[in-house]
């Protein structure tokens, strides 16, 4: 703590002789007593910084002397506002009547090892936040929010002329997705931008698509947040799609950029006809497959479903392969994946319920060379004691 502090009263002094020579500052207070966060204070008031980093610890005894420090803030100046940490709900409360005309790009970073639940009052705090910058880039990583139906003011708070990153973690798209208007909300976002800025992004980790809660115009809006997004993984409920609802679904999947894609998950009872759409589907950066059926109604995967499969796996990078409560049609076709795939590359190959029974009894059944049978009796036994 002393060298910290001794750290700070020199920055003090340097900012005496060559004021608003400062732009950029990460500010970590474990390490600093009373008398370093008043040099800090000092330093901030003859700063005019452009970038802040906050490294949101315990409060604790500090308050009244943290409260000074991010007082003495030059909010005018800020650019860019960066808060992480396991505790961004607590100085967030410490900043709840700062705003900045100028700020481009704010980051929330919460703790890596959690979610952590952003209280009602500091949305707030982040929606006037929001609303009073030009900002470029918004970012929630490791959060979601006491509240979920809060997305609604964060995003209705944002200046669509200028915004072109919207960077939601996976903790914050799996609470946002599933809340009814989130595609309402995050395509109006998208459109609304389109037009006017270009090189706009929406980044979402993975995004979960249950025809079943959507009308068409709920598809148009789906449409627009794949063809504008980076992707890694999608989740599909695999709801029969009628007639009136197939060139729809269509047009969504065509707008995907299949080409970031490492998770793809299908389940439901109607994966066939889903698996069906991917047929002309590339994912040269697929690493995990899941196909899950349902206990009740164990589906059976057609020949065609079988060569999609096959296809996307030869054309990959797979590293994990699961089935689950899925059976195939034609017993043979398990052939591919005992014969072709090598046991090596994947990490996990798991299987469960009716899948796993009957790969037994295909791997007993076709001719291997002595080396890839053992390889795959090895895989069954991993499997078997998991």
């Amino acid at each position: 703590t002393q060298q910290f502090d001794y750290s700070a009263s020199f920055l003090d002094m340097a900012t005496k002789q060559h004021p608003f020579a400062l732009t950029m500052f990460t500010l970590d207070v474990s390490r600093l007593s009373r008398v370093g966060l008043s040099s800090i204070e000092k330093v901030f008031s003859r700063s005019n910084l452009e970038w802040l980093h906050v490294v949101c610890t315990p409060v604790d005894s500090l308050s009244q002397s943290i409260t000074k420090v991010l007082g003495s803030v030059q909010w005018n100046t800020l650019k860019s506002l960066s808060l992480s940490g396991d505790e961004v709900n607590e100085w967030c409360q410490i900043w709840l009547s700062s705003v900045s005309p100028w700020l481009l790009s704010l980051q929330i970073q919460g703790s890596s090892s959690y979610a952590q639940d952003l209280s009602h009052l500091n949305v707030l705090f982040l929606q006037q936040l929001i609303f009073s910058s030009p900002l470029v880039e918004l970012c929630f990583w490791n959060f979601q929010l006491q509240d979920k139906h809060d997305w609604s003011l964060l995003i209705d708070s944002m200046d669509l002329s200028f915004l072109r990153t919207l960077d939601l973690g996976k903790h914050s798209a799996t609470q946002l997705l599933p809340v009814p208007d989130a595609p309402e909300l995050l395509g109006s976002v998208l459109e609304a931008t389109h037009s006017e800025v270009e090189g706009q992004k929406l980044i979402l980790p993975l995004f979960m698509l249950d025809i079943a809660t959507l009308l068409q115009s709920g598809l148009v809006h789906v449409q627009n947040i794949f063809s504008h997004c980076i992707l890694e993984e999608l989740f599909v409920n695999s709801h029969l799609i009628d007639l009136n609802m197939s060139d729809p679904v269509a047009k969504v999947l065509d707008s995907v950029h299949w080409s970031s894609f490492e998770l793809l998950t299908l389940s439901g009872d109607n994966i066939n006809q889903w698996i069906l759409l991917l047929a002309k589907i590339n994912m040269p950066r697929l690493k995990t497959l899941q196909i899950w059926g349902r206990e009740s109604v164990q589906q059976e995967l057609s020949h065609s479903s079988v060569l999609t499969i096959e296809r996307l796996i030869s054309t990959s990078s797979l590293t994990e392969l699961y089935f689950n409560d899925v059976l195939i049609q034609d017993q043979h076709d398990w052939v591919f994946f005992v014969k072709k795939l090598d046991p090596s590359m994947l990490d996990d190959f798991d299987l469960g319920g009716g899948s796993f029974q009957q790969f037994i009894s295909t791997l007993d059944a076709i001719d291997l060379e002595h080396s890839k049978r053992a390889e795959w009796k090895q895989k069954q036994r991993d499997i078997t004691e998991e």
